[in-house]
């Protein structure tokens, strides 16, 4: 709930105060620069022009997954939790964003030259990061435990 709180209320405050205030955080590569994005991520990447509610029914089936995921599997790894806790911050951010904010998603991090971005995308970000450390680490508990089971297997007597 803390991470969506700071990722709207810091919406809110840069529209009212400082929207049309830009500066460099650090020269040549990080600034400042408050943007309505009008596109969708996904919809400009693979150039779907998929309409905005289909974004939306994406959007609530992806937290419905996960949350179906955790309970599943909670109490599993601090990882897991960890990973429930950005995706359902990033895209409850992302439907609130995609339901609130009329003129689009008003994003005000500029990674010069690449793209302008939000908190929500970090926390995307940070989500699909866990996943991969989480899907590498639980591949390695599965080789080791394949390992020792075969190791278990070749040290058995044969039977006369």
């Amino acid at each position: 709930m803390i991470l969506i709180l700071v990722d709207q209320l810091s919406k809110v405050i840069i529209y009212q105060y400082f929207f049309d205030t830009n500066f460099t955080i650090i020269p040549h590569l990080l600034e400042f620069y408050p943007k309505f994005n009008l596109g969708y991520y996904y919809n400009d990447l693979l150039k779907l022009n998929a309409p905005p509610y289909l974004f939306i029914i994406f959007n609530i089936i992806v937290q419905f997954v996960m949350v179906f995921l955790f309970i599943r599997n909670r109490n599993q790894s601090k990882l897991f939790d960890w990973m429930f806790i950005f995706c359902e911050a990033g895209y409850n951010c992302s439907l609130i964003t995609e339901i609130a904010w009329t003129k689009g998603c008003l994003d005000f991090i500029y990674l010069r030259p690449l793209f302008i971005f939000d908190f929500k995308d970090i926390y995307v970000s940070i989500f699909s990061a866990l996943i991969i450390i989480y899907s590498i680490t639980k591949s390695i508990k599965k080789v080791k435990i394949y390992k020792n089971n075969y190791h278990q297997r070749d040290t058995k007597p044969v039977p006369a």
